[in-house]
């Protein structure tokens, strides 16, 4: 199994970590940006895409999270867009957390869906929250989203989703994570 983790000017670098423990159980962690260009993170930690956008095939990977921090960093990136329907058309996995939900609202794929997220419809003109589930992580069919608070739900239900946790792996993880 490969994921594919995307990397932008203020990512919260923190949500995507207990995701990419999860992940890398069980395959590989590629990073991707718009460009290799270093960014910083919202805890304003240096960060550097492995590769760039143009270098992604979704024939290469098994899983596409996109984590939080400000989505106005990528507004009307339709190559980011495009990329996201490739990977929703093709029933690959797809988990966005925080923010992250608004670039599947704007690659078009949240429609008739169960989402969270951590953005208000105020933040995102034109994002439908009617399938709006106020819970720390949702999963509708191929897509999983979190509110930024949800991340060791997010991680969980990406590690149950694509069948990662052997015997007690799944409470080791969750006790990682969370505390007693």
């Amino acid at each position: 199994m490969k994921s594919l983790i995307f990397i932008y000017e203020s990512t919260a670098e923190w949500e995507a970590a207990p995701a990419a423990f999860v992940l890398s159980r069980r395959g590989e962690i590629d990073t991707f940006g718009l460009d290799t260009k270093p960014v910083k993170g919202f805890c304003n930690l240096p960060l550097k895409p492995e590769k760039s956008i143009e270098q992604i095939s979704t024939d290469d990977y098994d899983v596409l999270i996109i984590p939080g921090g400000r989505p106005k960093e990528y507004e009307g990136r339709e190559d980011l867009f495009e990329l996201i329907r490739q990977f929703y058309n093709q029933n690959k996995i797809i988990g966005a957390i925080c923010g992250g939900p608004a670039a599947l609202h704007w690659a078009g794929i949240l429609k008739d869906k169960k989402f969270t997220c951590s953005v208000s419809p105020q933040e995102i003109e034109g994002m439908d929250f009617s399938y709006y589930v106020d819970e720390y992580a949702v999963t509708d069919s191929n897509i999983i989203t979190a509110k930024g608070e949800g991340f060791t739900e997010f991680a969980l239900y990406l590690g149950d989703a694509l069948d990662i946790f052997q015997d007690d792996e799944r409470d080791q993880v969750q006790n990682l994570f969370r505390h007693p």
